[in-house]
C-alpha cells in the first residue's frame, strides 16, 4: 500500500486531446504555458494539455507541492533534478539546452536550486 501511495504522489496525470495521460514527474524537466495549453518537455517527449480553464499557477499546483519543481515567472515551472547549472540568466539543463530565466526570478532561482542540491535533491 506504501509504494501504490508512493507512486501516486510521483506523477501528474495531464489531460491531453487524446485523453489522460500519467506523467512520472522524475521525467519532466519543464512545464511552460504556451498560449491556453500546457506543455510538458519531458526526457521522452513534450506532452500538451487541453485548453486551460484555470490559471497556470493552478494547474501546476500538484508539481509546486514536489520540493523538485520550482515556479519561474508567471508561465514556467522547472524540475531541479534537471538542472545541472546556472550561467547568468540561463538554467542549463540536463539535455545540454538552456532556460533563460525572467531577470526578476533568476537570483531566487539560483538560490533555490543551490538549496535543493545542498539538501541532498
Amino acid at each position: 500500500m506504501e509504494k501504490l501511495n508512493r507512486r501516486r504522489k510521483d506523477v501528474v496525470v495531464v489531460h491531453t486531446a487524446e485523453g489522460p495521460r500519467r506523467l512520472l514527474l522524475e521525467r519532466i524537466r519543464y512545464v511552460e504555458r504556451i498560449g491556453r495549453i500546457m506543455r510538458y518537455n519531458c526526457t521522452d517527449g513534450t506532452v500538451d494539455s487541453r485548453t486551460l480553464r484555470v490559471s497556470f499557477r493552478e494547474m501546476a499546483g500538484p508539481l509546486l507541492a514536489d520540493p523538485r519543481f520550482y515556479l519561474c515567472g508567471a508561465s514556467f515551472v522547472l524540475n531541479l533534478q534537471h538542472v545541472t547549472g546556472v550561467k547568468g540568466q540561463a538554467a542549463l539543463l540536463d539535455n545540454e539546452k538552456s532556460i533563460i530565466l525572467p531577470r526578476t526570478a533568476a537570483a531566487a532561482f539560483k538560490t533555490a536550486w543551490g538549496k535543493f542540491w545542498l539538501e541532498g535533491g
